[in-house]
């Protein structure tokens, strides 16, 4: 099923063949377009969360999407305002399909006065130059006593995890509420609030009998109220991210209505002081990050396969916001392989190929309101990429990665890996050919002093290689030596050999990868192969969707195909192993 997921956000994602339209977004303020300033029990309230929606008009998906505050002006100088959360003033957004919209809350801190006025200048933007910008004027306003016809009671679920969901229910009774009345809510007012430790993803209205403020209404805290009874109630549920563990914040929720130019706020009972307080344990993390290698030991200028597995094994769905990879040094990225959970269509940041140090990758696929990579309990994601070892030797060369929820390192795993010289080994030949039911392996080489150790491995895919066999040479001097191996029995699909030849000191020399098909049913037929020209040409008995891959498993060519000759040409191919497949029908093609 994720594997299904991972394919159709791909193909989805490909009709996106544009930067981003500014005419194709809107962005619509979902808070109040004032701030309350008073200075009544329990205290100044000089904190507010602002909302603003970012909706989708067009009909192209869009990817890599973040939304941002770079900058909020004042109206009087020295009455500043700033964002406090997200310390980076950005959200991210991910993928947004058509007619999608989504949420963005910035927690913010305001001076107590009412004279100034705010212009929050917003900016969304892609992985492309362009963007969208719009400015936004929210004032101070006066107000009031607290408790002024109105109280707000409130109640936790709270999953207690890092990466889970902290979810508050608001009860807010009201007192005479009329036609044409500002009405907006907020959930955290204390100055006892840490708004980096838990992150608001989104609010709804489940009950209401105030006309205007209607009962299903989705993220959105501000309303235009109709004529209400007095001690009308309203329930609204907000929805926070766990973004660290070990801490107790204090939520205090508020509300307001307008009277003529005066704000009336709605708050806790004063004598709950600094409002409730909601505790994440210090063994709220039970994230596990581990990294694999392929090897332990490269050769110069060798590919490898690295690994990062980060499992949950909690009682609930989490989600991760980033890892960051530190590469062995002199190793080259290359790409995410197949197989990986991580995936270009899933994260709005990846590495490039050629980077090299720290490889940083940050989520961005919206599911069930989270906006991140998602973990369910139980279960892992897994990083897989390539790289390129340096073509110089290296010795306990150290590779650490970081997995974060938020700003907070939930773990950290390390391996160390060595580059190795080259086996005093010349690869002349190494051919694969049908031999009975099997496969006859054949190699030519120019050793130098020996003996060598030559072990045969197998594999349908690439990667997992299994030892088969091995041939002992007993030369001891300069020599050119011809070798054989039968495999007597071929897998149905596609047969994969390469040799590995080891000398007294351990180092080692890896042949290239010969490799047979043994298809029955085949949907399509090669023309050519090994194919000498970089073109495949092939028949196909029926029409459909054919992806062509590299030797580490990523796509690089896909294209309906219709039935009879068809032909691939592509600068994406090089010399080396490729898979051809349609459906679940492939061949392995070898490009020389």
């Amino acid at each position: 099923m994720k594997r299904l997921l991972h394919v159709i956000l791909g193909l989805l994602v490909a009709f996106q063949m544009q930067a981003l339209d500014p005419s194709h977004f809107t962005i619509t303020r979902i808070t109040a377009p004032y701030f309350i300033v008073d200075g009544n029990a329990p205290s100044t309230i000089t904190t507010a969360y602002v909302g603003f929606e970012v909706k989708n008009t067009s009909n192209v998906i869009y990817t890599g999407l973040v939304f941002s505050i770079p900058s909020i002006g004042t109206s009087v100088a020295g009455q500043n305002y700033s964002v406090l959360s997200p310390v980076s003033r950005e959200v991210v957004i991910g993928t947004l399909a058509p007619n999608a919209t989504k949420a963005c809350y910035f927690f913010v801190t305001y001076p107590a006065n009412v004279t100034p006025v705010a212009t929050f200048n917003t900016r969304l933007r892609d992985l492309t130059v362009i963007d969208k910008t719009q400015s936004f004027s929210i004032r101070n306003r006066s107000s009031i006593s607290a408790n002024a016809g109105g109280i707000a009671t409130q109640a936790f679920a709270n999953q207690d995890v890092l990466g889970g969901l902290i979810i508050d229910t608001v009860t807010y009774t009201v007192g005479n509420v009329q036609n044409g009345d500002e009405t907006d809510f907020q959930v955290a007012v204390s100055n006892q609030f840490d708004p980096t430790k838990m992150e608001l993803l989104s609010t709804a209205v489940v009950q209401s009998n105030v006309p205007g403020i209607p009962a299903g209404a989705t993220d959105s805290l501000y309303f235009i109220s109709g004529n209400g009874s007095n001690g009308a109630s309203i329930k609204v549920v907000f929805r926070f991210r766990i973004k660290s563990f070990g801490f107790t914040n204090f939520l205090l929720p508020c509300a307001g209505a307008t009277s003529g130019s005066t704000n009336y706020k709605y708050q806790l009972n004063a004598d709950l002081n600094n409002g409730s307080p909601v505790t994440v344990t210090s063994t709220a993390n039970p994230l596990i990050i581990k990294k694999y290698s392929d090897k332990v030991n490269y050769l110069i200028c060798e590919e490898a396969t690295f690994r990062v597995a980060v499992k949950n094994p909690g009682t609930v769905d989490v989600s991760i916001d980033s890892l960051v990879d530190q590469l062995p040094a002199g190793f080259t990225y290359q790409s995410l392989t197949i197989t990986s959970g991580v995936t270009t269509t899933n994260s709005v940041s990846y590495p490039n190929t050629g980077a090299i140090s720290a490889l940083k990758y940050t989520g961005g696929v919206d599911l069930s309101s989270i906006v991140s990579y998602r973990i369910p309990a139980g279960d892992s994601i897994q990083l897989i990429y390539t790289a390129t070892a340096p073509c110089t030797i290296g010795s306990n060369l150290s590779s650490t990665v970081r997995g974060y929820v938020g700003s907070t390192e939930f773990d950290n795993d390390q391996i160390v890996v060595n580059v190795v010289e080259s086996l005093p080994v010349k690869w002349i030949n190494f051919n694969a050919a049908p031999f009975g039911n099997g496969v006859k392996l054949s190699w030519k080489v120019v050793e130098d002093e020996g003996p060598f150790e030559y072990t045969v491995q197998h594999s349908q895919s690439g990667t997992g290689w299994v030892d088969i066999g091995k041939i002992i040479s007993a030369n001891t001097g300069l020599a050119t030596l011809s070798y054989e191996f039968i495999h007597p029995s071929m897998y149905r699909g596609a047969n994969l050999y390469r040799i590995v030849a080891k000398d007294p000191t351990m180092k080692l020399n890896i042949s290239r990868v010969v490799a047979l098909n043994n298809n029955d049913d085949k949907k399509f037929r090669l023309l050519s192969n090994p194919v000498t020209d970089n073109v495949i040409r092939f028949i196909a008995n029926e029409s459909g969707l054919m992806n062509l891959m590299n030797a580490s498993g990523n796509v690089i060519w896909s294209g309906f195909i219709s039935s009879g000759y068809n032909q691939i040409s592509s600068p994406n191919i090089i010399k080396g192993i490729y898979w051809l497949r349609s459906g679940k029908n492939q061949e392995v093609i070898t490009v020389q």
